[in-house]
C-alpha cells in the first residue's frame, strides 16, 4: 500500500508540473493571426510571448518567467466561427461587397454600410443571421396616429470616425450616426438647430 501511494502522489506530481509548464508555454508564432491594433494595446510585447487569452484578458510570460495580464471591463476579444478567441477591431474598413461601401468585420456582429443615406445597411452574426435596412423618411406621427412624412433621406455621404458612421444631413439638420461596439451596432439621430420643417408639426 505505502508503495501505491507514493506512486499516486509521484503522477500527480508530474501531472500538475506538466500542466503548469503548458500554461506558460508560449504559442506557436505560425498560429497567431496578424492583429492590426496589437502594438496600440500590448506596446512592445511580443506576439510569440502569448501564453492565454480569454474574452476580457490577454496574458504573456516575462523572460523571468512571470505573466503579465492585460484585462480590459470591456471584451477585448471575441470568438470566431473557428472556436477562438480574436481581437476586436471595430473601426469601419473600406468594403469590397456590392451594393455596401464600408464594413466592420473583426466583430461577433458584423456590419456594412452604405456609401450614403439613402442605401440599405446590414448587420449579421456568425451563425449567419441577418438584419437588413434602409432609411424611408422622416415621419410625424400625430396623436391621432396619422404618420405624415416630413422628409425624405438625402444621398448624405458616409464618413467614418473612429468606431463611428456617421451622415450628416440625412434629412434637413440632422445626423444620423452608427457606432460600433462588442457584438452590437447602436442607431442614433442628432439634430443641430430645431430644423423649420419641426416647427409647429402638430398643426
Amino acid at each position: 500500500m505505502r508503495r501505491f501511494g507514493i506512486t499516486l502522489l509521484t503522477l500527480s506530481v508530474f501531472v500538475a508540473f506538466l500542466c503548469a509548464s503548458a500554461a506558460v508555454r508560449p504559442l506557436v508564432p505560425s498560429a497567431l493571426a496578424v492583429e492590426e491594433h496589437f502594438r496600440e494595446l500590448f506596446g512592445d510585447r511580443s506576439p510569440s510571448d502569448e501564453v492565454l487569452r480569454t474574452s476580457h484578458s490577454r496574458h504573456f510570460v516575462n523572460p523571468d518567467g512571470s505573466k503579465t495580464a492585460y484585462i480590459s471591463i470591456s471584451p477585448m476579444h471575441y470568438k470566431g466561427t473557428d472556436g477562438k478567441y480574436h481581437l476586436y477591431d471595430l473601426t469601419p474598413n473600406a468594403c469590397e461587397l456590392p451594393n455596401f461601401a464600408w464594413s466592420v468585420t473583426d466583430n461577433d456582429l458584423n456590419v456594412f454600410f452604405p456609401s450614403n443615406g439613402k442605401g440599405w445597411f446590414k448587420a449579421a452574426d456568425l451563425e449567419g443571421h441577418y438584419l437588413l435596412w434602409r432609411e424611408k423618411g422622416l415621419y410625424y406621427l400625430s396623436p391621432g396616429g396619422e404618420a405624415r412624412l416630413l422628409s425624405s433621406p438625402s444621398g448624405a455621404s458616409a464618413l467614418p470616425a473612429g468606431t463611428k458612421m456617421r451622415y450628416a444631413g440625412v434629412y434637413p439638420g440632422v445626423t444620423m450616426e452608427l457606432v460600433n461596439g462588442p457584438g452590437a451596432v447602436k442607431h442614433s439621430y442628432y439634430f443641430g438647430a430645431l430644423p423649420s420643417y419641426l416647427r409647429g408639426v402638430e398643426g
